[in-house]
C-alpha cells in the first residue's frame, strides 16, 4: 500500500506532501490544479519516463519520494530483497530524481538503483489506468500469482513445498551434467594419452638417442656456414696472381 508521496520542484509543484491512510483515496480538483502531475510523480518513481520537461522552471532538479506498506506483500518483499536491497520494518522507500539536462538517479531504501529495478517492483505495486496501460489483470505473467493469492494459505505451503522441490531437482540435473561433462573429458583425455603412447612406440626410441640428435642438429645448423666458407678457400685457391702460395694459404685459413 503507498503509505506517503513527496514531490518537489517538478512540472508546477514547488512541494507536495500527500499521507495516504487505509481505504480509498480520492483526489479532486479543477483542470491544472496539478492532479495528473502527481499520478505523473508516482509513475516517474515507479520507473516511468522522464525528461528535462519534469523539472519545475528555474529549478536544477526534481525529486520524488515514495514509501510503501509491504507488510501485506510478501512476493514483493522477496522480489526487493533479491535484489539485495532491505526493507525496515516492511516500509519500502523509493526515490525518483530528475536533472534539468534529463539525466535521473534512481534509489531504493536509501541505496543506487536502476530504472528498470523501480519499474519491475513497480509492476507489483501500482497499477495506472489510463488509455487500458499497465494494467496487470492483463498481463499473463501475473495471472499466476494472482491465482495462487486467491487459494488461501494452504495452497501457498504446497506451493512452497513444490518450488523447494523443483529446486531440488533443477540443483541434481546440474549435478549430472557436471559428472556427465567430467566423464567425458577423462575419454578425451584417455584417447589423448593413447595417442601419445602409440606415437612414441611407433618411433621406438633408443636409449641416449636423444644426446646423438642433439648433436646431429647442431651439425645441420652450422652445413649452411661450413658450405660458405669451403666455397670463399675454394675461390681463393683457384685464384692467380695474387702473390705467394703462403699468402693465400694464410688467407684461406682465416677463412
Amino acid at each position: 500500500m503507498l503509505r506517503a508521496l513527496a514531490i518537489r520542484d517538478m512540472a508546477i509543484i514547488r512541494s507536495l506532501d500527500v499521507e495516504f491512510g487505509p481505504g480509498l483515496s480520492v483526489l479532486t480538483g479543477e483542470t491544472g490544479a496539478g492532479k495528473s502531475i502527481i499520478i505523473g510523480a508516482l509513475g516517474a518513481v515507479l520507473g516511468g519516463r522522464v525528461g528535462a520537461d519534469s523539472v519545475r522552471s528555474g529549478s536544477s532538479r526534481a525529486l520524488v519520494d515514495a514509501v510503501f506498506d509491504l507488510s501485506a506483500s510478501p512476493d514483493v518483499q522477496a522480489l526487493v530483497e533479491a535484489m539485495g536491497y532491505e526493507i525496515p520494518d516492511g516500509e519500502l522507500a523509493l526515490t525518483r530524481e530528475i536533472t534539468d539536462a534529463g539525466k535521473s538517479v534512481a534509489r531504493i531504501s536509501g541505496r543506487p538503483a536502476t530504472a528498470a529495478q523501480l519499474r519491475q517492483i513497480g509492476e507489483w505495486l501500482v497499477d495506472i489506468h489510463g488509455q487500458h496501460e499497465h494494467q496487470s489483470l492483463l498481463d499473463p505473467r501475473k495471472h499466476v500469482a494472482f491465482l495462487d493469492t486467491w487459494a488461501g494459505p494452504e495452497h501457498a505451503q504446497i506451493r512452497s513445498s513444490a518450488a523447494e522441490a523443483w529446486r531440488r531437482c533443477r540443483d541434481l540435473e546440474a549435478e549430472l551434467t557436471g559428472i556427465e561433462t567430467d566423464a567425458r573429458e577423462r575419454l578425451r583425455q584417455i584417447d589423448l594419452l593413447r595417442f601419445q603412447i602409440d606415437e612414441i612406440g611407433g618411433a621406438a626410441p633408443l636409449p641416449g638417442e636423444d644426446e646423438s640428435l642433439e648433436d646431429e642438429l647442431r651439425r645441420l645448423r652450422n652445413v649452411e656456414r661450413l658450405r660458405d666458407a669451403v666455397s670463399s678457400v675454394l675461390s681463393i685457391l683457384d685464384e692467380t696472381g695474387r702473390g705467394s702460395i703462403t699468402s693465400l694459404l694464410a688467407l684461406a685459413a682465416r677463412e
